[in-house]
C-alpha cells in the first residue's frame, strides 16, 4: 500500500510511520537528507514503538577519492546493520539511512554470510587459523584491547573487540577448546558477563580471503612482468 505525506512536522512523521508499520508489518527503507536527521528519526521511531526493529545504516565519514579509510566505528555500525537484516530476512523492520549512504557501494549478502565467524563455548578451534582470519578481516593486533577492531593474545587468552558490538570479548582456552567466554570492560579490563557464544563480524567491508590474496599476488606479478618486458624493449 502506497502513501503520500507532505509538509509533516518532524516527529509527527515518525508517529505515522510507526503506526503504519504496526498495521502492515513490512520492511521499510527510510531515506533522510543527512546523518543527524537519520539518528533523530531512529530515536523517534523507537520512542513511539519500542518493540519495532529499527536499524541505522550510516554513510562513510569521508569524501570520494579521499586517501583515508572510513572510521572503524562507522564501518562496524554498517556491517552490524547489514548482518542483522541479512540474518532476519523475514522480520519486519525499519532501515533508516541517508542519501549519501544510499549512493555508496555496500558488500553483497553473500559477502556478509561468508565473512562471519560463529564461536561458542565448548567448540574446538585452531588458534593460528583464528588469528589469521582476524588479520585478513581487518582486525589490528595490539597489546591491550580497547577499541573496536582490535585483538590481543596472552597465552591461552584471546581478547577481541568485535566489529559492531559495544563491548569486547575474552576467550579462555583449554588446549584448543573454548572453555569460557566473557564480556569485559575495555577500561578496567575486568570481566563483566559470561556468554555462551557470539557472532564475529569482519572489521572491514572488504575482507581478504585466501583466493583473493592469491589473485592479487598473481595479477601483481603479471603486471610487474609486463613492466619489466616493456623496460627491456624500450631503447632511448
Amino acid at each position: 500500500m502506497s502513501s503520500l505525506w507532505t509538509g509533516l512536522p518532524e516527529g509527527f512523521d515518525a508517529l505515522l510511520l510507526a503506526e503504519r508499520q504496526q498495521k502492515y508489518g513490512s520492511r521499510s527503507l527510510l531515506v533522510t537528507h543527512d546523518g543527524t536527521r537519520a539518528e533523530r528519526l531512529v530515536q523517534q521511531l523507537q520512542f513511539f514503538c519500542p518493540e519495532l526493529q529499527v536499524h541505522l545504516f550510516p554513510a562513510w565519514d569521508l569524501l570520494p577519492f579521499d586517501r583515508v579509510s572510513p572510521s572503524p566505528d562507522i564501518v562496524s555500525r554498517r556491517l552490524s546493520t547489514l548482518e542483522r537484516i541479512t540474518r532476519q530476512e523475514e522480520e519486519p523492520l525499519f532501515l533508516v539511512t541517508t542519501i549519501n549512504a544510499l549512493s555508496q557501494r555496500v558488500p553483497t549478502k553473500d559477502f556478509i554470510k561468508e565473512h562471519i565467524l560463529k564461536l561458542a563455548v565448548g567448540r574446538e578451534i585452531r588458534v593460528e587459523r583464528l588469528l589469521r582470519w582476524l588479520a585478513n578481516q581487518g582486525y589490528l593486533r595490539t597489546g591491550t584491547v580497547r577499541e573496536s577492531g582490535e585483538f590481543a593474545v596472552r597465552g591461552g587468552i584471546i581478547d577481541i573487540f568485535p566489529s559492531g558490538r559495544l563491548a569486547p570479548i575474552r576467550i579462555d582456552l583449554f588446549g584448543s577448546q573454548i572453555e569460557s567466554m566473557h564480556r569485559f570492560d575495555p577500561e578496567s579490563q575486568l570481566r563483566t558477563k559470561a556468554i555462551k557464544g557470539f557472532i564475529l563480524l569482519p572489521a572491514t567491508e572488504y575482507g581478504l580471503m585466501v583466493e583473493q590474496q592469491r589473485n592479487f599476488v598473481k595479477n601483481t606479478l603479471l603486471a610487474l612482468g609486463r613492466v619489466h618486458l616493456m623496460t627491456r624493449c624500450w631503447k632511448p
